[in-house]
């Protein structure tokens, strides 16, 4: 089994979503903040090492088997707007299945358990996971959870574990102070 030693929410000290929603998660972290923070998918190695530790952390989560998808370098261009759909529908900007036309098999096991792979690999299997996830944390209601930082230069994807699901920011020091303090010189300035 491989375990994963860097994520892309492990950039910026989060814990993962819970479950099978740490994949949206991690794919929408995946992207470049500011100059420090780089693109994970910016190339192949890049993108099947984000692949690596993501779907090896999926399969911890939520007891699916590890599918191992690679990503070739016609995948790159896909997964980048698989990310920008992921993010777009997650902020009630677009409609839709990501990737739309992607299948995964499901299988019923004796003991009850749900087995759930993708039937494509590359981007095509990534992109049917991922809309798995979304439609299961819809059905459990852990969907709305998943935000995106309200500081538009960060945009970094968060699960809210607050009691009424009031975060705004991934980090109210570093974001929320930022636009707290903003706010504040506004309002003296009135």
């Amino acid at each position: 089994m491989r375990h994963p030693t860097f994520t892309s929410s492990s950039r910026w000290d989060l814990r993962p979503a819970p479950r099978g929603l740490c994949l949206p998660q991690e794919l929408l972290n995946t992207r470049a903040v500011g100059s420090n923070i780089s693109d994970m998918l910016e190339t192949t190695a890049g993108a099947n090492s984000w692949a690596d530790a993501a779907l090896t952390l999926w399969s911890q989560q939520t007891g699916q088997v590890d599918p191992q998808l690679r990503v070739d370098e016609h995948d790159l261009i896909q997964l980048r707007e698989v990310r920008v759909q992921c993010n777009a529908w997650l902020n009630g900007y677009a409609d839709g299945l990501l990737g739309a036309g992607q299948s995964v098999s499901v299988e019923l096991a004796r003991d009850g358990v749900i087995e759930y792979r993708p039937t494509a690999g590359g981007v095509r299997g990534l992109a049917a996971l991922i809309n798995v996830e979304l439609l299961l944390a819809a059905q459990t209601s852990t969907l709305a959870r998943l935000k995106t930082c309200a500081d538009a230069a960060c945009g970094v994807a968060f699960f809210d574990e607050s009691r009424n699901s009031s975060r705004r920011w991934h980090d109210v020091r570093t974001c929320g102070n930022s636009a707290n303090l903003k706010a504040s010189r506004s309002r003296r300035r009135d």
